[in-house]
């Protein structure tokens, strides 16, 4: 059910009200009655056409929502297109994979070139419907497969985020929150389009859980959550110039890597480091790994340093130097 009111002032700007309630909708549907109404249509560089250069507002109430191939539950959404610029007062959803959330912002310049800003917040009890649909909207990528495998470890994500674009340049995302126990901060940034090629991306994560083994569940490993274990973080950045630092903390223990590399979006993390592992004890962290030293029990101190290659098919370890267990 709903409504649709045109008006049309002999001096003034067009205006188009749609006010639509119901158990289904379609976004192209919608689209298709602006068009119907004059209101429709985008030319080839997906700016706003002439006959679109008014005023449309849609409130909009639906059971599911569907946006090409993905469907979106309990939408409530109010909007202002505004003689080409979008105005998104709110866009609350129940069910997208699983998450519940709200959207709002504001964007101009059609899909050539699109400028704005938009905020949001997400929850999302269990995790793995979104890290499946990140899968298949990015088909392909390594990273996500990886963080797939052990979904679990980000059940109850409680997330806010700011996503600024800056026409055919970089868009800009910031996020924080919390996921699987672990509290993170994200700052990344990329090329908005293919075409942007001398905007290169960067990426920057800190993230901390009172037990290690935690975050490292959430960075893909096969890791065991014994209980009681070290509180962790994790803080790894990747800059434009692909300048790599890692430095990962378990309780006393200190891992870094410093170096230059890839981690492309279908592949996996390539480059030359210089790695140090420093602990007084590095049994209770082997054993998150499952793994346990000989006679363990007794505490083992290591300090270490070496350069590490990585390529597709191996990883080259040279100059170590250090002690394990005063050897």
């Amino acid at each position: 059910t709903g409504s649709l009111e045109r008006q049309t002032p002999e001096d003034g700007v067009p205006t188009l009200s749609v006010d639509l309630s119901g158990d289904r909708f379609d976004i192209d549907a919608i689209r298709a009655l602006a068009t119907l109404a004059g209101f429709g249509g985008v030319d080839e560089n997906g700016t706003a056409e002439a006959s679109s250069r008014g005023h449309f507002s849609a409130r909009i109430s639906a059971d599911v929502l569907t946006i090409g191939d993905y469907a979106i539950g309990g939408v409530e959404t109010t909007m202002l297109l505004r003689d080409g610029a979008l105005e998104l007062d709110r866009f609350a959803f129940a069910d997208l994979a699983g998450s519940s959330g709200v959207v709002t912002g504001k964007l101009e310049g059609g899909l050539s070139a699109p400028t704005g800003e938009i905020s949001g917040a997400i929850k999302a009890p269990v995790a793995d419907g979104l890290l499946a649909l990140a899968a298949r909207f990015d088909k392909g990528n390594t990273i996500i497969n990886r963080l797939r495998g052990n979904g679990g470890a980000f059940d109850q994500l409680d997330a806010k985020f700011d996503l600024t674009l800056n026409g055919t340049d970089t868009a800009s995302l910031s996020a924080k929150g919390i996921a699987g126990g672990s509290s993170f901060s994200i700052l990344a940034e990329a090329p908005l389009l293919a075409a942007a090629s001398n905007a290169q991306s960067k990426f920057e994560l800190v993230a901390e859980n009172p037990e290690f083994a935690g975050l490292a569940l959430q960075a893909g490993f096969a890791a065991l959550p014994l209980g009681g274990g070290e509180a962790g973080r994790l803080e790894f950045s990747i800059d434009r110039k692909d300048a790599i630092v890692l430095k990962a903390v378990s309780g006393d223990t200190v891992l870094t890597a410093k170096g230059s590399g890839k981690l492309p979006r279908d592949g996996q993390l390539t480059g030359a480091f210089d790695v140090a592992l420093q602990s007084p004890d590095i049994e209770p962290l082997l054993l998150i790994f499952g793994q346990a030293m000989p006679q363990s029990g007794t505490g083992t101190s290591v300090e270490l340093k070496s350069s590490v290659a990585l390529s597709e098919d191996a990883y080259r370890f040279s100059e170590i130097k250090g002690d394990v267990g005063a050897n």
